[in-house]
């Protein structure tokens, strides 16, 4: 194998600039001042090339290969301000690159056997051909442009946020040794120098078990011994510690949600003790068809003297359609639609899954830790969820709105609220804002919990109900809720240990002062 310089030869750039594309940012600044970069040193290689590794920390500007280039082990740098950038003229293969703070352009196909990590706050990969990778990570500021296909086993976007977009701490993805977490007030990094180090000698750096091509997905355990249609069932989706109370004068409890296009509500009516008590659950079927079942009980003669009122439940169901004219109630039974068995038969299934899914998710976030939060000095001055100045504000990229718990003047309370958000940029590239708000709910047992609703826009008129849905954006939201909850209280603490903060608006920073929180 070749190393590096060997075969090069080098040249000021004036002597090769009209070998570089057009787009090339090196071509480009150049022409826009005046031959900035035409003393510039460039290594020049004529014809295709195989190195065993390729460091862009050289005292050249930029490294020029006309032709194919192969690197056995990993092209990298571990300078990001003063990095030495790549243009290949032909196609392009590597094991890994580590690479930042440069442009790395490929005339033609990139195929990156392992890890492509573009990491800074400046850098760009061109890539004019098609690109593959098993995992293509980049951070939120560096720039990729692939003008063909792209084909990734995994891609991880703003990779500093630690994978909470992905369900898991990004830094389990790599080999300990190279994992630098010394400071409990700050986030684990990535020890560059050791991974270039790790791949010089052949060592593994990352853990192969985790790139995987979806989200982790929660193991959640069933609670039901079966699926079947038992008023035992229907006691246990209706009791106390899952249903909330209305209005003060209500004598029913419930809960509701929406799965896809598919409606759920359950409902506890009144108490056994009382003449007229039911639970029902009900379903909807988007605009088609409701069914509501329900179990009503009654007294049940025996012959036992000990068992003359034992108390047993009758199951009914009926049906409607929800739209047109015709929309009376009708039994359930065995000649009825199709559509309405199935309706029932595989709602009352997702039902149980999804009273499974909020059991689990219930006991993921502390309730205690939004009244944490609510109760900081930094939150203090962000005191009103309905005014858009006053509501919450952005620290780096999360952003942060808040609503007190209080009780209103017809007896009805007001929830606690941390809600949270980030931009981001979809699989079609636009660019997107993601909400998550944690809320505090109290169930008619008095348990509580911190529910969790998700939506792709700032409105709330069509979100996700987190708790009963799971899947991977369970993990996301815990994931999420984590990292808020340690960013602000880590703020909260730099600013009463005397650092003002950076992103505070003046009624904030007059607020602050005026408590004696910074001067």
């Amino acid at each position: 194998m070749m190393e590096v310089g060997a075969e090069f030869q080098r040249f000021c750039y004036s002597e090769v600039k009209l070998k570089l594309p057009r787009e090339s940012w090196y071509y480009l600044r150049d022409e826009q001042n005046d031959g900035e970069f035409e003393e510039e040193e460039v290594w020049y290689y004529k014809g295709d090339l195989r190195l065993s590794e390729l460091s862009l920390d050289l005292n050249a500007m930029l490294i020029l290969v006309e032709g194919n280039l192969i690197v056995d082990r990993y092209v990298g740098n571990t300078d990001t301000d003063g990095a030495t950038g790549l243009i290949v003229l032909g196609n392009m293969r590597a094991s890994h690159m580590v690479v930042g703070g440069q442009e790395i352009h490929v005339a033609g196909n990139l195929q990156v056997d392992e890890m492509f990590w573009g990491d800074y706050n400046h850098g760009d990969l061109i890539v004019e051909g098609n690109m593959q990778a098993k995992l293509m990570m980049t951070s939120d500021q560096y720039r990729v442009r692939i003008h063909g296909t792209s084909a990734f086993e995994r891609r991880i976007e703003d990779w500093d946020d630690f994978g909470v977009w992905q369900g898991f701490d990004m830094t389990e993805l790599f080999v300990p040794d190279i994992i630098l977490d010394e400071d409990e007030d700050e986030e684990p990094a990535v020890w560059r120098e050791e991974m270039l180090r790790l791949l010089k000698e052949d060592k593994p750096i990352l853990d192969e078990a985790l790139i995987k091509p979806i989200h982790e997905q929660p193991q959640i355990p069933f609670l039901f011994e079966d699926t079947q249609l038992r008023p035992l069932y229907m006691q246990q989706v209706t009791a106390d510690s899952l249903c909330f109370l209305g209005d003060t004068e209500a004598i029913s409890s419930s809960y509701e949600f929406w799965l896809g296009d598919q409606f759920f509500r359950a409902t506890a009516y009144g108490n056994e003790a009382v003449s007229g008590h039911f639970r029902s659950v009900y379903f909807q079927d988007g605009e088609n068809y409701g069914a509501l079942l329900k179990i009503e009980p009654f007294a049940a003669q025996s012959g036992s003297v000990d068992q003359a009122h034992t108390m047993q439940w009758q199951l009914s169901g009926k049906y409607r359609s929800v739209t047109g004219e015709h929309t009376d109630w009708s039994e359930i039974d065995d000649d009825s639609p199709v559509a309405i068995q199935q309706l029932c038969q595989q709602n009352w299934v997702h039902l149980l899954q999804a009273v499974s899914t909020y059991e689990h998710a219930r006991h993921l976030i502390d309730p205690q830790q939004v009244r944490e939060l609510l109760a900081l000095p930094l939150v203090e001055p962000y005191n009103d969820y309905d005014d858009e100045e006053r509501n919450g504000l952005w620290i780096g990229d999360v952003y942060f709105s808040f609503r007190q718990e209080e009780d209103l003047d017809n007896d009805a309370s007001r929830l606690a609220l941390v809600r949270m958000a980030r931009d981001y940029t979809d699989e079609q590239g636009d660019a997107k804002v993601e909400y998550f708000s944690y809320r505090i709910q109290k169930h008619m047992d008095g348990s509580e919990c911190v529910s969790v609703q998700y939506s792709e826009d700032e409105e709330d008129d069509d979100y996700v109900m987190v708790n009963y849905e799971g899947g991977a954006k369970l993990l996301d939201a815990v994931k999420f809720f984590e990292k808020g909850r340690r960013l602000l209280t880590r703020c909260n603490q730099d600013m009463l240990d005397g650092t003002k903060p950076f992103f505070g608006e003046d009624f904030a920073m007059e607020y602050w002062r005026g408590k004696g929180y910074i001067s």
